[in-house]
């Protein structure tokens, strides 16, 4: 049984997720993703009726409305100190080649860090983010492998071309505690903790061989079935 955690700790470290600057990690990281691109800070300016997490149909209707193209490339973000987490995203591209991000986020940021791919286009299907940890802290793995599954889960077969929840009772209740899981896993990792202390769930154990334990067995079942 997991114990509750304080939601603000955990929005907390989501407040600012933007990166000011575009730093030696970040060039590091997107050579990985696109190695033949370089990160650019570009301007934020939401369009009036534009929707959160349409990005590509906001730059249909920006292009039909002003003209330009559609850039597609990556959403570069940091959550504080602990991992880069790369998001598939597509800006408007003026006609005197100037980029901007219209579509809207909760960041109160003025820019994104955005990494141009040339070679990659949306297809009808989601596309998975891209994360590297930056903590050295292994709790942060595990982390990341909960996102990894819970894409792999969702979007298996046909279900990446589908929209709307498409899990049945059994994905949908893993779900729910792998989300649980990884929230305790950020806060954990973020107050210095490591998979040698003890088990957030209060069992005496120490994490690996209590929930670190759960976790790699759920994983392992995602991807079996």
């Amino acid at each position: 049984m997991i114990a509750s955690y304080n939601n603000e700790d955990l929005d907390k470290l989501f407040t600012n997720i933007i990166p000011n600057e575009i730093t030696r990690e970040i060039v590091d990281f997107c050579k990985e993703i696109v190695p033949n691109s370089t990160p650019v800070k570009i301007p934020y300016e939401p369009e009036f009726g534009a929707v959160s997490g349409d990005c590509y149909i906001n730059i249909e209707k920006k292009i039909k409305q002003s003209g330009g193209k559609i850039q597609y490339g990556w959403n570069i973000r940091q959550i504080n100190n602990l991992f880069l987490e790369a998001e598939f995203h597509a800006v408007w591209k003026s006609d005197s080649c100037e980029l901007l991000d219209i579509t809207p986020q909760e960041s109160e940021a003025k820019h994104i860090i955005f990494l141009p791919d040339m070679k990659r286009e949306y297809q009808g299907r989601q596309v998975s983010n891209i994360f590297m940890n930056i903590s050295g802290n292994t709790l942060i793995d595990d982390y990341i492998s909960i996102f990894e599954a819970i894409f792999y889960m969702e979007n298996k077969g046909g279900r990446a071309e589908q929209h709307g929840l498409v899990l049945n009772q059994y994905e949908i209740r893993i779900k729910m505690e792998l989300v649980q899981l990884s929230g305790f896993l950020l806060i954990q990792a973020q107050t210095g903790k490591t998979k040698k202390d003890q088990c957030f769930c209060g069992s005496n154990e120490k994490y690996k061989h209590c929930h670190g334990k759960i976790l790699h067995k759920h994983l392992k079942k995602i991807y079996s079935r």
